[in-house]
């Protein structure tokens, strides 16, 4: 009898250790979520980094924001204690988000999105409102829209595009009426770097369009991939002047040296500090090279001020060169070695990859054509192979990371390319090689 007491003491006292262990770890992964939740917000807040939307389930990481600032935002999250993996919202699953975290950032987006209670009828907007404006490479976006899904999903499109010149002053007044043009307006964005200076401005169902642009031939383009964008809901009306300025051009190029050459000509001694300065905040006085010259005849396109961002984001690589002309932006990163007979991108080459991919989704007007090359050691026929063979690892490997398949091309060159001595070892070396090349749609590649 004693003895089936002390056994039931035993089981009461077991069960109850279990419950007392189990509340515990609930308690603790709920403590852990909100820890880890309040320390990816403050490290991102930190690094200025504008997501949109930090949660965690467990101690999976949830994110959401701009793609343009998807790698860096992954990469802080995921390096925190206790962090196991990090998940990216996609811009619709943004909007089903009631609880936006918006960080502020001099780097990217610039402003905040200040939520306003509703008021009496003269505390507010009448309608909704939305103006982007592009000048000098800045971009600033300006309105009253009534959900903060609408102002996430405006924000995350012209972050894409043009961060890090961004100031986002969107101001949210939930007593406005839902607006249909949100989707379009989006769309529209990324069509209105065409010329440099350019504004787009909403209200309620009316759009003005007006800008500089330096021909008639860009002035009609611009209103027609906006007016497509902006379909049958809103009422455009353009008022943009043709100024007859020839286009400018702009190029970097940086070798095995270290060294950034910048050469072309520019409208005027702003647009040439203001690119060069970005130039040597990144690279240092001592490694950049000022080859521009001023013309007042010519043009100030919005491309101009995209390349240095474009050279920031290249700051650890060499062998790569860029150019503008006009708005047309092409180049090309080389990647390699390889080693002999190998197809499978490196651990030197792999890095390169997210730049790339970032190259590709903040330029949506690109393709990307790899191209492969090889030693001459073999024969014709087999070099032929693995340079194709190399190219299409490198292309693979871009899809792979979110770049549509249909702006991705993978070319095979052999060993009819080569750029060092085939003679010797070390130039056999550099021969085996990828090359990233970028070029407008329907341009040369």
């Amino acid at each position: 009898m004693q003895e089936r007491g002390r056994a039931s003491r035993i089981v009461l006292l077991t069960v109850a250790w279990v419950a007392l262990v189990a509340a515990a770890v609930l308690w603790g992964v709920g403590e852990e979520q909100s820890n880890l939740e309040a320390a990816a917000k403050a490290e991102l807040a930190a690094a200025g980094i504008p997501v949109q939307y930090v949660g965690f389930e467990g101690r999976d990481a949830v994110l959401g924001g701009p793609e343009s600032i998807r790698a860096e935002a992954e990469t802080v999250v995921a390096s925190l204690r206790g962090v196991r993996r990090v998940r990216w919202l996609d811009p619709d699953e943004i909007e089903t988000r009631d609880d936006l975290f918006i960080t502020t950032s001099t780097v990217a987006s610039g402003g905040t999105v200040a939520i306003l209670p509703p008021t009496d009828e003269s505390g507010h907007a009448e309608t909704a409102s939305f103006a982007i404006r592009i000048e000098m490479g800045r971009v600033t976006m300006q309105g009253s829209l009534p959900d903060a899904g609408s102002a996430a999903r405006l924000a995350a499109a012209a972050d894409r595009l043009y961060a890090p010149l961004l100031d986002n002053d969107l101001v949210i007044d939930s007593s406005l009426e839902p607006v249909p043009w949100v989707g379009e307006v989006a769309g529209a964005i990324s069509a209105l770097p065409m010329i440099g200076v350019v504004e787009l401005n909403i209200t309620g169902s009316d759009a003005i369009l007006s800008g500089f642009a330096p021909d008639e031939a860009a002035a009609r383009a611009l209103q027609a991939a906006v007016g497509a964008a902006l379909g049958p809901d809103l009422t455009l009306t353009g008022d943009v002047t043709v100024t007859g300025l020839a286009p400018p051009f702009l190029e970097g190029t940086m070798g095995e040296d270290g060294i950034l050459r910048v050469a072309g000509t520019v409208a005027s001694t702003d647009v040439a500090d203001f690119v060069l300065g970005l130039f040597v905040d990144t690279y240092g006085k001592d490694h950049v090279v000022d080859g521009l010259t001023i013309d007042s005849s010519v043009d100030t396109s919005f491309t101009l001020f995209r390349l240095p961002a474009l050279f920031v984001l290249l700051h650890p690589y060499q062998n790569w060169h860029f150019t503008v002309s006009g708005t047309d932006l092409t180049g090309e990163i080389r990647g390699g070695p390889f080693p002999t007979g190998g197809t499978q991108l490196t651990t030197e080459m792999i890095p390169q990859v997210p730049a790339v991919v970032t190259i590709m989704t903040e330029h949506p007007e690109l393709v990307v054509t790899v191209l492969g090359h090889t030693d001459d050691v073999g024969s014709v026929e087999a070099n032929q192979l693995l340079s194709e063979e190399r190219a299409t690892a490198g292309a693979q490997l871009l899809v792979r990371s979110g770049i549509p398949a249909d702006r991705v091309l993978a070319v095979g060159y052999g060993d009819t390319r080569p750029i060092a001595d085939n003679d010797t070892a070390a130039g056999r070396l550099e021969n085996r090689r990828i090359e990233f090349t970028f070029a407008p749609q329907g341009g040369p590649s």
